[in-house]
């Protein structure tokens, strides 16, 4: 189940308010505070125990408007929050690899500065585009190849010059893209780590997850299995140097 919650401008999954109540509730300074009201903006998936939609990750555009891909589908979801339903505006087409149909399964969204969406795709090892004229509901867009090359592309993001930063999961690399697309490239190497969950049978691996980009260009990336945050110095050639631990959990 996936659902998008709303007040004062604020969006996160249900997940998380569950984690929010739950620090708010430990936190005697907090409690004396009146935090913003949550509720349901618009259910993805009202059947949800059948799991019909599958979203991880969110975008917004200029206009405010939210973005959303469904893993089940491929389909690209658009949310207006001022009149909130969920409508399809694009698509990544399942492809056949090798004689077997392989679903999209997308992950990452990331917009760039002319208004097209980008979609990372894992299964293809590609990041594929839409063009912003195309996101329309009542024709919508086909996603064609972007970039290649992107192993296990997850999160994404755009530094001020257009170039695009796509983490790779497991690999822990992290790859660069210029403006025009085309053969990605190596840019960070995060070391691979796994680390094995309470459970002691599920093993994690994701040490570069979700990026960033500050206002002075340095890359961070989000090491799930550490539990921990890096920071890269990114060169004018697009390369990263040696990644420092910024934080850990």
């Amino acid at each position: 189940m996936f659902r998008l919650f709303h007040g004062e401008e604020v969006y996160i999954p249900v997940v998380l308010v569950v984690a929010l109540a739950l620090f708010i509730s430990s936190c005697a300074t907090m409690q004396e505070r009146s935090g913003p009201a949550v509720s349901i903006l618009v259910d993805l998936d009202p059947a949800s125990a059948d799991r019909t939609v599958i979203v991880e990750s969110i975008t917004g555009d200029k206009e405010g408007r939210l973005y959303l891909p469904d893993r089940v589908t491929g389909n690209i979801l658009r949310v207006d929050p001022k009149t909130p339903k969920a409508v399809v505006v694009g698509r990544v087409d399942a492809r056949e690899i090798k004689g077997k149909k392989v679903n999209a399964d997308p992950s990452g969204l990331a917009f760039n500065a002319q208004g097209d969406l980008f979609i990372a795709v894992a299964p293809f090892s590609e990041v594929v585009r839409i063009r912003g004229n195309e996101l329309n509901p009542s024709k919508p867009g086909s996603a064609q190849t972007f970039a290649t090359g992107t192993t296990g592309a997850n999160g994404m993001v755009f530094d001020r010059q257009g170039n695009l930063y796509v983490s790779g999961g497991a690999s822990g690399i992290v790859y660069h893209v210029g403006p025009s697309g085309g053969a990605a490239q190596a840019a960070v190497q995060i070391e691979k780590y796994t680390r094995t969950l309470p459970d002691g049978k599920t093993q994690q691996a994701i040490v570069a997850n979700g990026v960033e980009i500050d206002s002075k260009g340095a890359l961070y990336v989000a090491d799930t299995a550490r539990g921990a945050v890096w920071k890269v110095a990114i060169g004018s050639d697009g390369k990263g140097g040696k990644p420092e631990l910024l934080a850990q959990s």
